[in-house]
């Protein structure tokens, strides 16, 4: 059973000295023993009961960096994350798990300094702070003459430069109105609402007065709106009455307006979503050699240290990788490091012949096998001899029959 989180950081802190070997400087983490301790037995007696842990510290020379910190991060959390994919020809010769790249990339300020070609920047100002004659005429929406008159104005100076420079617009007040037409106004003004009152006067004589019919149905409406307009923000759509009552309590309606209270998260609920699940599209200018290579090498550790989640969790995400990856003359070599780590990773499978991981590398590249036999790289892998032309023999003739 895994270590609760409570026991996880009461428990010592255990130092790692980590990659000596493959880094070419060694790096020290302090991880809490509990947090090693709970992924297998061997790691348990490593943190525990090994002469290490009196002196709670262990040596990993061929274990580097970033390998360990996704281990680390799966001791705490369950998961890791997958690093980002390179652009090809963007990055310096990478370096995955250890491990140098044959195929190098080199950086596009690097191809220009080499080339000779400066980076271009942005024109000077034109001297004296003049701008160029089309700026100063406007958009193709005004004439030239248009624009002139509106915006600049032209001056010739003596040495024969003209500048350009803002006219000032002025602001024209309004006129008030004169008396004559204050008083105007206001006689029209009287005149039409003293004929209004003339029109307005023999209307209520043409009506009778003893029809009282029609005055009970606006009282009705009047109070049947004034009900439903009191009663429906009282009762929510979404709750209903209880059975064998006709009318919703006040308890009723408090409980329902408490459960319909709404308090989203400001968060997620994962510091790291989005961050450990394979990416389900394919970038054709990427280099997925370090992706691939941050499964593998999980999957090895795993491996020497007996985590079996750990190798499940490293195969399922370096498999959908794989069936999101689309082959081709460029990306070949990317398939070339993956294939030559998995035969040369130091782990038990080194001398057990086929295993989880090189089983999903060798199936892949039996069926890629006609794209693959025209890569130097892949052919001179092969050549080398060793267990992977053994296993890459063996699943060729699954194929075929």
């Amino acid at each position: 059973m895994p270590a609760s989180f409570q026991e996880i950081i009461n428990s010592r802190l255990f130092k790692f000295i980590i990659g000596e070997a493959v880094d070419g400087s060694a790096s020290e983490f302090s991880v809490h023993e509990d947090a090693i301790a709970q992924l297998s037995t061997p790691l348990r007696t490593l943190v525990k009961s090994s002469p290490g842990a009196r002196v709670g510290s262990a040596v990993w020379k061929d274990v580097n960096k970033e390998t360990f910190e996704r281990f680390v991060q799966f001791a705490y959390t369950g998961n890791y994350s997958i690093p980002k994919t390179e652009k090809r020809g963007v990055a310096g010769p990478p370096k995955a798990n250890g491990i140098y790249l044959k195929n190098g990339y080199a950086s596009a300020k690097s191809e220009e300094a080499e080339n000779g070609v400066a980076p271009q920047s942005p024109s000077p100002a034109a001297p004296n702070g003049i701008r160029g004659r089309v700026d100063s005429l406007g958009s193709d929406e005004t004439s030239p003459v248009e624009a002139r008159d509106i915006s600049v104005s032209e001056k010739a100076e003596e040495d024969g430069t003209i500048l350009n420079y803002p006219i000032p617009v002025k602001k024209h007040k309004k006129k008030k109105p004169s008396k004559a037409a204050i008083e105007r106004a206001e006689k029209e003004s009287k005149e039409a609402a003293l004929k209004a009152e003339k029109e307005a006067v023999p209307e209520p004589e043409t009506k009778p007065e003893p029809e009282t019919k029609p005055e009970p149905e606006p009282e009705t409406k009047q109070e049947d709106t004034q009900s439903t307009e009191t009663q429906a923000p009282e009762i929510k759509p979404e709750a209903t009455p209880p059975s064998g009552e006709e009318k919703p309590s006040k308890q009723y309606k408090l409980t329902a307006n408490f459960t319909s209270l709404s308090y989203p998260l400001l968060a997620s609920l994962d510091n790291y979503d989005g961050t450990c699940e394979p990416s389900p599209t394919f970038e054709k200018s990427h280099s997925y050699s370090n992706v691939f290579l941050s499964h593998a090498s999980l999957y090895v550790l795993g491996d020497v240290h007996l985590v079996d989640s750990l190798k499940a969790l490293a195969l399922f995400k370096l498999h959908k990788t794989l069936c999101t990856f689309e082959l081709d003359n460029e990306n070949i070599g990317d398939i070339t490091d993956l294939a030559r780590y998995a035969y040369t990773g130091e782990g038990k499978e080194a001398n057990e012949g086929i295993g989880g991981l090189r089983n999903l590398v060798c199936q892949y590249m039996a069926i890629h096998a006609v794209e693959l036999a025209i890569d130097a790289r892949f052919m001179n892998l092969l050549a080398g001899g060793g267990q992977i032309v053994k296993d890459f023999f063996q699943f060729q003739l699954q194929r075929i029959n």
